[in-house]
């Protein structure tokens, strides 16, 4: 069975645009990291993602597959893409402004090369949108043991009152 241990958390007191959490133990099987998150961003954009990134590298390691759809009183769209290393969460501000809930699950964070990475997202919607989610699928292409892992607002900071949450996961 599963047991899952609050690595740490924080929650921010003001506006941050990059959420780090380092000095991760290499003594767990996977990572589990739950964001509740929203930005100030000020206009509707589907380019209000999160990029992830890990012991302080570029992102050039990375690369994700996402799919997300989205859905009003009247419509409902759906669509999918390659892009590295772009990681689905919360579309931000604007009209579409709401709360995202998102998590990301790092498998085998300390021993294969290839690391691969579950994103599953959810965010409430002002007046544009009723909903939106998400599912990304990817990898970090690196040897080393992940130890620091780096949440990145692409558009706008994320606001106070924003959390994370990191989880170790272990077999026994």
């Amino acid at each position: 069975m599963a047991t899952y241990k609050l690595i740490a958390s924080t929650t921010l007191s003001g506006t941050a645009t990059t959420i780090t959490f380092s000095s991760i133990p290499s003594t767990y099987t996977d990572l589990i990291l739950v964001a509740s998150v929203k930005t100030n961003q000020l206009s509707d954009s589907d380019g209000a993602y999160a990029m992830l990134s890990f012991n302080g590298t570029s992102t050039s390691d990375t690369g994700s597959r996402f799919s997300y759809t989205s859905a009003s009183a009247s419509s409902y769209t759906a669509a999918s893409g390659y892009s590295a290393p772009n990681w689905v969460l919360g579309w931000g501000g604007g009209s579409e402004g709401g709360w995202s809930c998102t998590t990301y699950h790092l498998y085998n964070y300390a021993t294969t090369p290839e690391k691969a990475i579950r994103c599953d997202s959810w965010q409430e919607a002002g007046t544009q949108f009723n909903c939106r989610n998400g599912i990304t699928g990817g990898f970090y292409n690196n040897s080393s043991t992940i130890s620091s892992v780096t949440l990145n607002s692409v558009l706008g900071s994320y606001i106070a009152g924003s959390s994370m949450y990191l989880y170790g996961i272990s077999k026994t």
